[in-house]
């Protein structure tokens, strides 16, 4: 899987199960998980979770936010004001660079 697929699945991810902020994980009702996007993320990258796929395609999204550094992501996704549309809507573009 390369970064854009990466960050497309982490979007459907998002899209499908839903996007939560202050934490990685939450199971919902039905036994699905909602997810923040370095959740998303990591869960798109497979079985290895954080890979090198999954590395690259943060520091993309990283790079398209203009936060500086992957470890503000997490600021990002909880910042107060922030929706799941936002947050899918930034996964799509940066997988288009």
């Amino acid at each position: 899987m390369n970064a854009s697929e990466v960050l497309n699945s982490a979007a459907d991810l998002l899209s499908e199960t839903g996007w939560i902020q202050g934490g990685m994980l939450l199971t919902n009702s039905d036994g699905s998980y909602s997810r923040c996007v370095a959740g998303a993320l990591a869960h798109a990258g497979g079985p290895d979770g954080w890979g090198e796929d999954v590395e690259i395609a943060a520091d993309i999204l990283t790079r398209y936010l203009d936060i500086g550094y992957v470890g503000n992501l997490v600021m990002w996704n909880d910042a107060p004001g922030r929706t799941a549309e936002e947050v899918i809507h930034a996964l799509r573009e940066a997988a288009k660079l």
